[in-house]
């Protein structure tokens, strides 16, 4: 389709522009200070913005200078340095001590220690050692005289069965020779068999020791206990 120059479209757009390039041309006459603004492309726009701010920040008022507050003390503080009084300076008085003579200190002198004198031994009287020798052979004599009844004794099979037990005490005789005799219960059992294995050991135990030195008489006379129990 074409358009001719004497279409009416052209005519009234030429007419409109010619309107718009004659409102401006007045604008500009009359307003002087308008002045056009070309807008910048996007990549320009974040220095646009930097500009305005920087602008604003120029234009504000000049802030007053805050000078620092004095810091306020506790009133503990105060309350304590009234409480407080000074000091009052005391003068020291130092005692002088008066020395004291020492006393004088005796040194007691060395002992001198003498030599001990051995201490005589009085001699023992023969009647006492041969008393003391005495004594020694009858405690002998008898021990030996315990020592072969014990072994001579013999518990009886019977009574160790059946549990026969006791203490029978004998009196018995004894002559220079050896023998013995005169065998008697001077306490006795409830058992016969304990009484006469009692007898019986007493018996065996002959021929017994000599007799000490000491003894003048040719015979002697004794007791004992005989004891049978259950180990």
């Amino acid at each position: 389709m074409e358009v001719s120059s004497n279409s009416p479209l052209i005519k009234s757009f030429a007419a409109a522009l010619f309107l718009h390039l004659l409102f401006f041309s007045v604008m500009f006459t009359v307003f002087p200070e308008i002045k056009v603004k070309v807008i910048k492309p996007a990549h320009l726009a974040l220095d646009f913005v930097q500009e305005t701010i920087q602008k604003k920040i120029e234009n504000l008022p000049p802030q007053k200078e805050v000078l620092p507050t004095k810091k306020q003390e506790a009133p503990e503080k105060k309350e304590l340095e009234k409480k407080l009084l000074p000091i009052k300076k005391i003068p020291l008085k130092i005692k002088q001590e008066t020395t004291q003579p020492h006393e004088q200190v005796v040194i007691p002198k060395e002992t001198i220690w003498e030599e001990s004198q051995p201490v005589e031994q009085k001699p023992v009287p023969e009647a006492g050692i041969k008393k003391a020798n005495q004594q020694k052979n009858i405690d002998n004599f008898l021990t030996e005289i315990l020592m072969r009844i014990e072994k001579s004794k013999y518990y009886p099979s019977v009574a160790r069965k059946r549990g026969m037990t006791g203490t029978i005490t004998c009196k018995f005789s004894i002559f220079a020779n050896g023998s013995v005799n005169n065998i008697s219960l001077v306490k006795s059992s409830k058992y016969k068999l304990l009484n006469k294995a009692a007898i019986d050991a007493i018996k065996k135990g002959a021929p017994y020791p000599d007799f000490p030195s000491s003894f003048k008489e040719n015979i002697f006379t004794s007791h004992v206990d005989i004891k049978f129990y259950l180990n």
